[in-house]
């Protein structure tokens, strides 16, 4: 086995399997709540990372490229699931209150709706027009980003352990600002790289 093969299973062994963690306990929580659709819902993405995990350990033919579409497709999903999660939840507490949100405010959680919508969209795309999913991933993000730029901001990130322990909904919220940067960054990278490789079959043409 190569080095490089062994780098590449290096990584995809770190960011898998936190990955798998990570899902498995927001699965395990949400079943607790009785929230059972978010729960199927991060169950079949970690066993998305899970099954991309295995493929590339056992270097199937296509293993890379299988696991990449397994990979981004999980990445578009916890985001869809998280940042859809974090906007009804805090909707659902303005409306409670009688203080349904309007103006600026409210048309950033539409649109950041619509954002987790196309990210969901993306997840199923990315399988099998990898191309198009990293473009309506990144479209999905652009929409989302006014809000969560401003929920970002706002988090008081100092008091990290008391944020994710403690606060009432700041885990859902860090794994929602954090899933969808991740989720951007990676469509921008996997874009450009297309990008290139495009730019370079052309000019040896």
């Amino acid at each position: 086995m190569s080095r490089t093969t062994v780098w590449e299973l290096g990584w995809v062994l770190v960011l898998n399997g936190v990955a798998v963690l990570v899902l498995g306990s927001e699965a395990q929580d949400a079943f607790h709540a009785h929230a059972f659709v978010w729960a199927t819902g991060f169950a079949l993405v970690a066993s998305a990372y899970l099954l991309g995990l295995f493929v590339q350990i056992g270097q199937f033919r296509l293993a890379g490229s299988i696991n990449g579409r397994l990979r981004a497709g999980g990445v578009y999903l916890f985001a869809a699931l998280t940042t859809a999660l974090t906007v009804t939840d805090l909707m659902y507490e303005a409306d409670a209150v009688g203080r349904p949100f309007s103006g600026w405010p409210g048309a950033a959680c539409n649109a950041s709706l619509t954002g987790s919508l196309l990210l969901a969209v993306s997840f199923l795309t990315v399988l099998i027009k990898p191309g198009y999913g990293w473009a309506v991933a990144l479209v999905g993000t652009c929409l989302s980003w006014p809000y969560f730029a401003l929920l970002a901001w706002n988090l008081p990130w100092r008091d990290f352990v008391w944020l994710v322990t403690i606060h009432w909904d700041g885990r859902l919220q860090v794994a929602a600002v954090l899933s969808l940067a991740v989720a951007t960054a990676y469509s921008i990278f996997q874009l450009i790289t297309l990008t290139r490789i495009q730019t370079s079959r052309f000019k040896t043409q």
